[in-house]
């Protein structure tokens, strides 16, 4: 068995777990897994140990997930006149994607920090 045979079992299940946990998706958690191992590959040996190699792993698999739900992502469009001649819209989905509540989350503590760094009086 190769060396990258060894890592793909033994980490297999834990990047499929940090993809689905990002992208609610099994078929999406599966694509962004097959993305994290073949960057595995290109990259073989740069890690000294299993504990960089998991955090690097867990890293890539955060962001190629991430990768994914960006790609995926409904955009406006106005697509050419159908056959009734009016316009097709599609408009960005509001449904509350990990990403977007990460960014909301972030964003939040952002504005708390900003507002407890104001003086008490004015």
């Amino acid at each position: 068995m190769s060396d990258f045979e060894v890592i793909v079992n033994k980490y297999e299940k834990l990047v499929y777990t940090v993809c689905y946990r990002i992208t609610a998706n099994h078929s999406d958690a599966l694509d962004a897994t097959q993305e994290v191992f073949l960057q595995a590959y290109r990259h073989m040996g740069i890690w000294e140990n299993d504990k960089a190699l998991t955090g690097w792993l867990c890293r890539v698999a955060n962001n190629k997930s991430i990768d994914l739900i960006r790609k995926r992502k409904p955009e406006l469009s106005i697509d050419e006149q159908n056959d009734d001649e009016s316009p097709n819209f599609q408009f960005q989905s509001d449904e509350l994607t990990p990403e977007r509540a990460l960014t909301e989350a972030e964003t939040r503590k952002e504005l708390t920090e900003a507002i407890n760094a104001l003086p008490q009086e004015q």
